[in-house]
């Protein structure tokens, strides 16, 4: 979770250049997700239930509802000019 988090802080995909409020609070809930997923597999594959206990937290998280509807992604421009050509105006 913590490495995930300190690379999107510190890439193009940072926390807060995310576009909308809806798409923060989704990618958040999704990260204290796999944290929470996390651990459940580290203790199915060390065979010790329970041994790794999710912060209380991170297993609120995963439970709050998204308050905002993440905003959908804008539509792509129509291609500049037809396939097979340059683009440039004709001589």
């Amino acid at each position: 979770m913590w490495n995930e988090l300190l690379g999107a802080l510190f890439s193009r995909l940072a926390l807060f250049s995310r576009l909308d409020l809806g798409n923060r609070q989704a990618w958040w809930r999704r990260l204290c997700m796999d944290a929470v997923n996390a651990h459940e597999t580290e203790n199915i594959r060390i065979r010790q239930a329970g041994a790794f206990k999710p912060p209380k937290d991170a297993k609120r998280w995963v439970d709050l509802p998204v308050a905002h509807s993440p905003a959908p992604l804008p539509a792509a421009a129509p291609y500049p000019h037809p396939p097979g050509t340059s683009g440039a105006p004709p001589r």
